[in-house]
């Protein structure tokens, strides 16, 4: 039984990158009416957290840096995105426009790279883990 625990956790950190994947799009979600997509995103980041500690204690530190940051960039994003229309009414429009035009650009850049390196990270991690299985 202790065999499928390895490959039980990469398993579930793969889901986990899945569900960042799919639901980290730059749309900042508003809670009454996309509570859904807020807590699995939510969940998705904590565990894919707890995956990055786990690499770390493992003595894999490139690894935990590169999941973490996959796992930390969207709630960055957010909150630049809500401090940046929170002050909307202080700015010119079109300032904010091309300011939040600005922040998309880099976040998709970083975030489609990181997710990337991410992937390849678990994917190593389930082969190995079904290799030993």
């Amino acid at each position: 039984m202790d065999s499928y625990r390895p490959l039980f956790f990469s398993i579930a950190a793969l889901i986990a990158w899945w569900t960042l994947a799919s639901l980290s799009y730059p749309a900042m979600p508003v809670l009454p009416e996309e509570w859904l997509r807020a807590a699995m995103l939510g969940a998705a980041i904590a565990y894919l957290l707890v995956t990055g500690n786990s690499y770390r204690r493992d003595g894999h530190n490139l690894s935990c840096m590169f999941l973490c940051s996959a796992a930390l960039i969207p709630p960055a994003y957010y909150l630049e995105y809500w401090y940046l229309a929170s002050d909307g009414a202080a700015r010119d429009p079109a300032a904010l426009d091309a300011s939040l035009a600005h922040a998309v650009t880099v976040y998709n850049a970083f975030r489609y790279f990181l997710l990337l390196v991410a992937f390849i990270i678990l994917a190593k991690s389930f082969i190995r883990n079904f290799k030993n299985f």
